[in-house]
């Protein structure tokens, strides 16, 4: 089985032990594979983030997703802030010996990636026999 932990988002659900702690729990009930990645802002979803948040980190957040990139639509985050958030998911699946990756964040390499898939379906059993869709 797998999970996702993902969007990890500054200031909301960044914290490192919190991280650690999840990452071993999951690994206590079974879990093999951890999928993460950041928040990517678009125009429509960033504005009623914000809106659910304090004005603080709404503030601040704004300030870092304008300071980051834009990727097909989407604002991400600098770069090296995405590597500082998702570096304590990936160190926690390493401790726990759990298959990782790391999704479309433009990072690769075994540090980032351990696993047969990005999105987990290297967790599915493949039939011997393929059969159509519906029989």
């Amino acid at each position: 089985m797998g999970v996702r932990i993902d969007p990890i988002i500054p200031y909301v659900n960044d914290d490192p032990y919190d991280i650690e702690e999840l990452v071993g729990q999951l690994a206590d009930i079974g879990i093999r594979f951890i999928v993460t990645s950041t928040y990517k802002a678009r125009p429509d979803n960033f504005a009623r983030l914000l809106g659910s948040l304090g004005s603080n980190i709404a503030k601040r957040l704004r300030k870092l997703y304008s300071s980051g990139e834009y990727v097909q639509g989407y604002r991400y985050l600098p770069k090296k802030l995405r590597i500082n958030l998702l570096r304590p998911v990936i160190e926690s699946a390493k401790y726990y010996g759990l298959e990782y990756a790391v999704c479309r964040e433009g990072l690769y390499g075994k540090e980032w990636f351990n696993a047969g898939s990005c999105d987990g379906t290297h967790l599915i059993p493949r039939r011997i026999q393929p059969r159509g869709l519906f029989q």
